[in-house]
């Protein structure tokens, strides 16, 4: 895991040098764009520029040099603090899956699967 900025931090899995390039060079793009505009990139914008990293070593990545990030991190402008946490992972081909913080209300109801099969059998 490599800290990129205050808000967000990336983790690199696959070839260690294309890895270790993608976590050093994503934070000096975020503190540069921090730099030239006075204000932070919002998430989407980080998420953005990390898939474009890697849409750009799609070439790299089909000849076996392949380094997949995941992002996680927490959304500044989202208006609940409390489900502002972020984790997006990445394919090869640059597309971000995103998923947000589970909460305890989104856990609620679900039955556990030992539940689930008793009730689904007959009887």
């Amino acid at each position: 895991m490599y800290i990129t900025d205050d808000y967000t931090a990336t983790g690199i899995a696959g070839t260690a040098a294309i890895a270790v390039e993608f976590a050093r060079l994503y934070a000096v793009e975020l503190e540069h764009y921090e730099k030239l505009e006075g204000v932070p990139l919002t998430f989407a914008g980080k998420v953005n520029r990390l898939a474009i990293m890697v849409r750009n070593n799609l070439g790299a990545a089909m000849q076996g040099l392949v380094a997949l990030p995941l992002l996680a991190g927490l959304d500044i402008d989202d208006p609940d603090p409390q489900k502002a946490g972020r984790i997006v992972s990445f394919d090869a081909a640059g597309a971000g899956t995103s998923r947000k913080r589970a909460t305890k209300r989104s856990a609620r109801g679900r039955s556990s699967p030992s539940r689930r099969s008793r009730s689904s059998t007959p009887r």
